[in-house]
């Protein structure tokens, strides 16, 4: 079964998430979860990543 985890990150500029970002996705992964997109929303100043794992 494929579980998926949504991550709203608000941000003042977009350029100075990248560092904030790699951290969250960093953090995922070694729980064993899968980065699989970003969206960023220019309305509210915020990225949502989205990440999947799979489990049996």
């Amino acid at each position: 079964m494929k579980k998926y985890k949504f991550e709203l990150i608000r941000v003042r500029v977009m350029t100075g998430a990248t560092k904030e970002l790699e951290t969250i996705t960093n953090e995922y992964s070694k729980k064993g979860w899968e980065f699989k997109s970003a969206q960023y929303f220019i309305d509210i100043l915020c990225f949502m990543l989205v990440f999947e794992k799979n489990e049996s």
